[in-house]
């Protein structure tokens, strides 16, 4: 079994890119702010095989910039940011996203095909 760990504002947000992978990996969403709050105190992160960040909150304290920057000091793996709003993929890469994609079908796949590689 393959974990995501999933920021966002709501489940819908991120329903296209985790579309292929629904169903084949425990995704673990974190929407509220007390839930965002709480994982923000882990120091562990190495149990996620994947890190998904969408928009918050603007009423959350923390950013998702903010966010990126905690998660990629304490993740090793890939951490994808997902929106189509190109101005903020680009700093959420600079906070350390290894990709910042827009929510479509290719990014789907990719993140298909990140967990679960496509036999040779």
């Amino acid at each position: 079994m393959k974990y995501i760990l999933a920021i966002c504002d709501s489940h819908s947000s991120l329903s296209g890119a985790l579309s292929l992978v629904d169903g084949r990996s425990e995704i673990i969403y974190q929407i509220n702010a007390q839930e965002i709050c709480q994982i923000k105190t882990l120091d562990r992160l190495d149990v996620y095989d994947l890190i998904v960040l969408g928009g918050i909150d603007w009423r959350i304290r923390a950013t998702s910039f903010s966010l990126a920057r905690h998660f990629r000091a304490r993740f090793d793996g890939p951490m994808i940011a997902v929106s189509n709003i190109v101005g903020w993929c680009v700093k959420m890469r600079e906070a350390g996203c290894t990709q910042a994609l827009p929510d479509n079908r290719e990014t789907a796949q990719l993140i298909h095909d990140l967990l679960f590689p496509p036999l040779p």
